[in-house]
């Protein structure tokens, strides 16, 4: 299956609903949360001390204890992210350490696309992205602020990275949005 069919399901196992995740107080919160319920799932969810220099995260699969690990160096929306990216991983049953984002254009490694937007449809399912994208909305119907973008993360508690993937995904934004999403977000 697809990415979003894979994430619909996958947060059909984490028996999670949108509006208790935007009821989070803020992105620890659910950092916290969503490691919670990959553990109660039966996945080791780690968090490591690694810096900004190394990897963002990393997974290891295995029948009796799969592993995904998030370096903590980063904040907490892109640890979510880098999270369920790993749980991509997972459930690809592909091993991975993985230290950059891939831009949407990128099309040289199929496998960690599938896992940057099996994570965003994860933390952004649809119908509310939509919901919500509706107020930032240019006369084309698409976003094409990097400002809206942040707002739109910040209402699922993530990263700005995984909406503007969202949004592109959904056909809810500009071509050139996530270019500038990435631009702004490494300076």
């Amino acid at each position: 299956s697809g990415p979003s069919e894979a994430a619909a399901e996958f947060r059909r196992l984490l028996d999670l609903s949108v509006e208790e995740q935007m009821g989070w107080s803020n992105a620890g919160q659910a950092a916290r949360a969503w490691r919670s319920r990959l553990e109660h799932l039966g996945i080791v969810a780690l968090q490591l001390s690694l810096g900004k220099e190394s990897i963002r995260g990393f997974s290891v699969w295995g029948e009796f204890a799969p592993v995904v690990a998030v370096n903590t160096a980063y904040h907490p929306t892109a640890r979510s992210y880098t999270l369920f990216h790993e749980v991509g991983h997972l459930l690809t049953r592909s091993d991975s350490a993985c230290f950059n984002f891939l831009s949407p254009s990128q099309r040289d490694s199929r496998l960690e696309r599938w896992c940057e937007e099996f994570a965003a449809a994860l933390l952004l399912p649809a119908s509310a992205v939509r919901l919500v994208a509706a107020r930032y909305l240019n006369s084309e119907g698409q976003v094409d602020d990097v400002g809206a973008v942040r707002s739109i993360a910040n209402r699922f508690k993530t990263s700005t990275r995984a909406a503007s993937i969202r949004l592109d995904e959904l056909g809810l934004a500009v071509d050139s949005l996530y270019g500038r999403v990435d631009i702004e977000m490494a300076s």
